[in-house]
């Protein structure tokens, strides 16, 4: 199960950083007015990543205490 939460957690940074590459991206091509809307995604992203890494901890943090 732990080396699923690593994976989980590798997912989710690759998500933040590929849809914040595409955010700045369109930033860039379409302007701030216009694609500043795409910084939902890697904010929503960020937030699940963040979520799962502090999951990731406690469950960490419970498996050393009792074993």
């Amino acid at each position: 199960m732990n080396n699923l939460n690593k994976i989980v957690l590798i997912l989710w940074a690759i998500v933040v950083v590929a849809s914040f590459g595409y955010a700045l991206y369109m930033i860039s091509a379409e302007g701030w007015d216009k694609g500043a809307e795409n910084l939902f995604i890697p904010g929503i992203a960020l937030m699940w990543f963040l979520f799962r890494f502090g999951m990731y901890r406690r469950m960490n943090n419970m498996n050393k205490n009792n074993g």
